[in-house]
């Protein structure tokens, strides 16, 4: 049985590592003035960096219960020179933090609901995500996972993130190393009469992570890699 009091400590950590991401002040409501090849590369780094992650890891808990979590994230971005030229700050990263939670359905079915920010700015996303074991012998297991995400708050600009892959994980103990495979898509609009193109990407995503399950939380480590952007993914996880 966890203490009441854990139920903070998700969107502590969250909190804390949003709040601890270097400053870089970069202002998104001027992709709407990029040309087609910036909104292009901008659309491709914001894709990697808002995307799913992998960072929740494999399902791990008994039908019925339900989790929150706090994580943060981040993507370094593939041309800092292309960010200075469109939102006058050279961005070397992208930092996220958020708060998710979910709940775990019969047939080892798990459904979440993720809010997060990109640090420096005030764009959130709101991201549901599903997971479906496929396959299972002994400590292996393998889920399918997808995913669909939105930020509406950048101006002039619509964004929507998707995510399918499969998710190969095995148990150690109190070790439980995981890895994903898919494919991450992205729409990215524009509005107004000079808007660059819209874009609609296709990537490549491959993860790799760890998580440590203690009696009262789960603490999660991953590296994701997706297109030509590299992610490093920290959560924290309790579970009722």
């Amino acid at each position: 049985m966890k203490l009441p009091r854990l139920t903070l400590l998700p969107a502590a950590v969250a909190t804390a590592l949003l709040g601890a991401a270097p400053a870089q002040a970069y202002e998104l409501n001027r992709l709407a003035a990029a040309s087609d090849s910036q909104f292009h590369q901008l659309s491709a780094d914001l894709l990697a960096a808002l995307g799913n992650k992998g960072v929740a890891g494999p399902a791990s808990a008994e039908t019925g219960s339900w989790g929150l979590a706090g994580y943060a994230s981040t993507t370094y971005t593939d041309d800092s020179k292309t960010w200075s030229a469109v939102t006058g700050a050279e961005v070397d990263n992208l930092d996220v933090a958020g708060v998710d939670a979910w709940f775990q359905a019969p047939h080892g079915i798990r459904v979440g609901l993720t809010a997060a920010a990109l640090a420096s700015t005030d764009d959130a996303l709101w991201r549901i995500d599903a997971s479906l074991p496929v396959y299972a012998h002994g400590r292996w297991t393998v889920d399918a996972r997808a995913s669909l995400g939105a930020v509406w708050s950048i101006k002039d600009v619509d964004a929507y993130t998707q995510a399918l892959g499969l998710e190969v994980s095995t148990v150690h103990g109190l070790l439980l190393p995981y890895g994903g495979i898919g494919v991450a898509l992205g729409e990215f609009a524009a509005s107004g009469a000079d808007a660059p193109g819209n874009q609609t990407l296709v990537r490549p995503d491959v993860y790799a992570g760890l998580r440590l399950n203690l009696p009262s939380f789960a603490v999660s480590g991953v590296v994701d890699q997706t297109g030509h952007n590299t992610s490093l993914g920290l959560r924290l996880a309790v579970a009722f």
